[in-house]
């Protein structure tokens, strides 16, 4: 397989960003009661299960650390009040998922907040809380990326890529996506890697692409590890070995990437047969 046919993950459409949703939690604690509380009469042992101490711990833990962060961030405490948004936009530490409250708390942010500042650029481009508004995104997003913050380096990098709240500028683009990925930015890293690849912005260099690709992949970015997986699978930049490109695709599969184990599948068919021909071979 040669890159110019190579089905490239790198091809594809980022759709995906830092403040997509978060995975749900492991389920350590549920496996944990169920070892506690076994079934009695093939029935839950539900006593045991509500009495669980490690379970009140974790809650008693949980409902003071949100009361302290709720307490703070009414009284103005600019990193409870950005800690709190934070946790309503993805649903985490206890809090419930809430939109219009995540929301609220972040739209308090100062302007010189810029993690709060990316944040509610990113409830306005995809409508959390409030009305979808990309220009007002992007605007949220250059003010955060002004001062300093990588996550929103990368944002603004692709608004400017794809044309999202303002005129499309590669070059801007690829400026961002560069800045980004020097503070190890994993997300930033992996785009700026699919623009060398393709040539888009930039002179196409597979070997810088693998690179970037390996520093995300690194750090577990889920793209990456795919991008890396095709670069290893194709020979692009890298020598090519399949089972190098099995383990990555693995990875990108046990972080939630169907298509990886999709591939994953695919090239070990693929290992599989080319040994046994070349084991018949050898026997002629």
């Amino acid at each position: 397989m040669n890159c110019a046919g190579w089905r490239s993950t790198a091809m594809r459409t980022r759709a995906t960003a830092w403040w997509r949703p978060l995975p749900k939690s492991c389920r350590r604690c549920s496996r944990a009661v169920r070892r506690r509380s076994p079934m009695q009469n093939g029935e839950w042992n539900v006593s045991a299960v509500s009495l669980s101490p490690e379970l009140v711990r974790l809650a008693q833990q949980k409902q003071a650390r949100f009361e302290a962060c709720l307490q703070a961030a009414e009284n103005g405490n600019e990193a409870a009040i950005t800690e709190l948004g934070i946790n309503y936009f993805y649903g985490i530490n206890g809090v419930p998922e809430d939109p219009d409250a995540a929301f609220y708390w972040l739209s308090r942010t100062s302007p010189e907040n810029a993690a709060g500042r990316c944040f509610l650029g990113a409830c306005y481009v995809i409508g959390k809380g409030t009305k979808q508004d990309e220009r007002t995104a992007a605007e949220l997003f250059r003010d955060s990326a002004a001062l300093g913050f990588p996550p929103a380096q990368y944002e603004l990098g692709l608004c400017y890529e794809h044309g999202i709240g303002l005129e499309r500028n590669m070059a801007r683009a690829v400026e961002l996506y560069a800045l980004a990925a020097e503070q190890e930015d994993a997300q930033a890293q992996c785009a700026l890697g699919n623009l060398y690849f393709t040539g888009n912005g930039v002179e196409q260099d597979r070997a810088r692409a693998a690179e970037l690709y390996t520093r995300a992949a690194e750090q577990g970015d889920v793209q990456a590890l795919s991008c890396l997986a095709e670069c290893y699978e194709a020979g692009c930049g890298v020598p090519c070995d399949l089972d190098r490109a099995i383990a990555l695709y693995d990875q990108a599969a046990a972080l939630g990437d169907g298509y990886a184990h999709e591939e994953a599948s695919r090239l070990r068919l693929l290992r599989n047969n080319r040994r046994r021909k070349w084991d018949f071979e050898s026997l002629q």
